[in-house]
């Protein structure tokens, strides 16, 4: 009788990279009967552009790297779950977009504050900070409405 062979440590390599490619191969074939022809183009053309290659970054950076990195990513953001990072990503560029027009708004809401109150114009030549913009906005508020509220005892003439 005759004792099959144990494969070889070079065997059972090929073997795993065999299986690994082959899933691979599964995964992309989902993806590519999911996914929308022009926005899978769209995402390879910007990946391009940016200079990411996935099968080099596969190739040249170790699994528990790119563990270690999704773990500091996910911390860095407060996230408890992998899968939230994209979502993520997309919320603070846009509001990464957006941060220089809301800043322009902010300096002039506090520059137009500045200039309503009558004492600020000498005695503080800095622009008025953030609190203090605030704390401003809510007393003319308050005064806006109080002026604005009708008079106790006064009546309506027709």
């Amino acid at each position: 009788s005759s004792v099959p062979a144990t494969p070889s440590t070079a065997e059972l390599k090929w073997q795993r990279e065999a299986l690994r490619l082959r899933g691979e191969l599964a995964e992309a074939r989902r993806a590519w009967r999911s996914g929308d022809s022009r926005a899978m183009m769209q995402r390879d053309k910007e990946l391009r552009r940016l200079g990411l290659d996935a099968r080099a970054l596969e190739d040249g950076i170790s699994k528990s790297d790119l563990v270690s990195t999704l773990i500091e990513v996910c911390r860095a953001l407060q996230l408890g779950d992998l899968a939230q990072i994209a979502a993520e990503a997309v919320r603070l560029q846009k509001m990464a977009k957006l941060a220089p027009e809301k800043e322009s708004f902010v300096r002039s809401v506090c520059e137009a504050l500045q200039g309503l109150d009558r004492h600020a114009s000498e005695d503080q030549p800095q622009p008025l900070g953030l609190e203090e913009a605030l704390q401003r906005l809510h007393k003319l508020c308050a005064a806006s409405l109080k002026d604005e509220a009708p008079q106790a005892g006064a009546a309506d003439v027709e």
